[in-house]
């Protein structure tokens, strides 16, 4: 495999180069895809259609709620998941300078999660999650991102036979 990807990396970028450029892309990607996850989902019709359907499936009728219920089931939701994504962020910083630093668990985490951060980002375009021309510009560079950071850590941090 490396030596069908060594033409992007060999000679190109150095690893110290490519582990920076790794580094700060990714924490680009994951506010982008906070960012994005703030503004597809969590305000609107959409946030209206997840906490109804949440409640269809708990047996309650959304329509036999009061609003103010309705208003503070939505604050509650959106500010337990801005924990969730600060918890996320504080904890791919922690592996980013793992990754940085080149110790193994951050090599690790980084490769599967670009992996991950690829395969996942392939989804967004089928159906597209957003009509807004710009957000798909922004998941489509990313998902290039990912797949350059997957094959270059591939490349740098070849895996180790036992």
């Amino acid at each position: 495999m490396n030596q069908k990807i060594e033409w992007l990396f060999k000679d190109k970028i150095s690893l110290n180069k490519f582990i920076i450029f790794s580094t700060v892309s990714l924490f680009i990607c994951d506010v982008a895809n906070i960012l994005f996850i703030d503004q597809v989902f969590l305000q609107g019709a959409r946030l209206d259609q997840l906490i109804n359907n949440s409640l269809q499936m708990a047996g309650q009728i959304p329509n036999d709620l009061p609003l103010h219920l309705l208003t503070e089931m939505k604050g509650a939701f959106v500010s337990t998941f801005w924990v969730f994504l600060i918890l996320f962020m504080i904890n791919n910083s922690i592996f980013y300078v793992l990754y940085y630093k080149n110790k193994p668990a951050g090599i690790k985490y980084v490769k599967g999660y670009a992996f991950f951060g690829f395969a996942l980002s392939i989804f967004n375009f089928f159906p597209p999650v957003t009509e807004k021309w710009y957000w798909i510009v922004i998941l489509l560079i990313s998902t290039f991102i990912y797949l350059y950071i997957f094959l270059g850590s591939r490349f740098f941090f070849p895996q180790k036979s036992s």
